[in-house]
């Protein structure tokens, strides 16, 4: 069984994650990066799904590595997976570097 943890402010991507998997995965949702922060405390995920929105939220002025930083540092074995529309393609490669 996979964990997976979408953060995201719209439920349809949610649905959508959720109907990708079988009925033996756990699929979560959170709003805020600061819930999932908290979550992943309490329970193991697998991967973390993150909408780009919601990191560019947090954005500090050093970039996405900042912002992604306590993710990385604090659980070095999850999986992130960065979402957005296709129209921040720039931005989502600009996230996926650093």
């Amino acid at each position: 069984m996979r964990t997976f943890l979408v953060i995201s402010k719209e439920h349809e991507v949610f649905r959508a994650i959720h109907a990708c998997f079988p009925s033996g995965n756990r699929v979560e949702k959170v709003q805020d990066k600061d819930i999932a922060l908290r979550m992943l405390q309490k329970k193991h995920y697998d991967f973390l799904f993150i909408d780009l929105e919601i990191l560019r939220e947090s954005l500090p002025a050093d970039g996405y590595k900042a912002a992604l930083q306590t993710f990385l540092q604090e659980y070095p074995n999850l999986q992130i997976i960065i979402m957005s529309s296709q129209e921040m393609m720039r931005e989502i490669m600009m996230a996926i570097k650093a």
